[in-house]
């Protein structure tokens, strides 16, 4: 679960937002045994955003993990967004549309 705060501040031209998260998962105990995940994670973090770049955005996220006991570790994590692109997709000029009578 996410909730982010939309700011009217840029930095260099990147748009400013603040988020807090929370990631949980349940699993039994057999499998949570055999697999050393994080179960628990809750954090904040910044996004910048560019539309005129080739990447959606730049997330700054700084987060508390929960391994299956109360054992809390501090992460911080960089991520860039890239864009969607179309494979089949060729940007030209369009024809033009002649009708025929």
């Amino acid at each position: 679960m996410e909730s982010d705060f939309n700011t009217a501040y840029q930095i260099f031209g990147f748009q400013l937002s603040i988020f807090n998260y929370i990631d949980m998962a349940v699993m039994d105990d057999d499998w949570g045994r055999k697999k050393r995940e994080h179960l628990y994670e809750q954090g904040l973090g910044i996004r910048l955003r560019n539309p005129g770049l080739i990447w959606d955005f730049i997330e700054l996220r700084t987060g508390l993990e929960y391994k299956n006991a109360n054992d809390p570790s501090f992460s911080v994590s960089l991520n860039l967004k890239p864009t969607r692109i179309l494979d089949d997709f060729r940007g030209k000029k369009p024809k033009p549309y002649y009708s025929r009578k």
